[in-house]
């Protein structure tokens, strides 16, 4: 006997669809998927887009993880996404956007990080350099 209702991998791109705040467009991109500090990458292809987020066609037998590179070599564009659903060879991701303020704050840290280990290299310089004038007596 045949079922009329809906299995659970047809509902969630409708759920999806249901609480989307943009309208998608449809599309056919290749783009790749890349995680694991960019050693893991994945061919997919984008099905529909939207300013938000979009649906890609990717192998079922892929094990996503939650956070992954997304790579549009048509659009030479590379957007950070989380996925948000998944059913068999789809999924749906949302583009996550770095706002202003903590890609200052990220520069700022990365900046405090690099001054801090400039100093430690040049004391390391420095024992070194003691340490050269030690062991040959200050010849040099």
């Amino acid at each position: 006997m045949l079922s009329t209702a809906p299995s659970q991998a047809e509902t969630k791109p409708d759920q999806a669809t249901s609480n989307r705040a943009e309208v998608r467009k449809r599309c056919f991109m290749a783009a790749t998927i890349t995680f694991n500090k960019g050693l893991t990458s994945q061919e997919c292809v984008i099905r529909n887009t939207s300013e938000g987020g979009a649906r890609i066609d990717i192998d079922r037998a892929v094990a996503l993880p939650t956070h992954f590179e997304l790579y549009i070599p048509i659009q030479q564009k590379r957007l950070q996404a989380e996925l948000r659903w998944r059913s068999e060879n789809e999924a749906g991701i949302q583009f996550r956007r770095e706002d202003k303020a903590s890609e200052a704050e990220s520069t700022q840290e990365e900046s405090a990080a690099l001054r801090r280990r400039i100093k430690e290299l040049e004391a390391e310089v420095l024992r070194l350099q003691n340490r050269i004038l030690q062991l040959t007596d200050g010849a040099i």
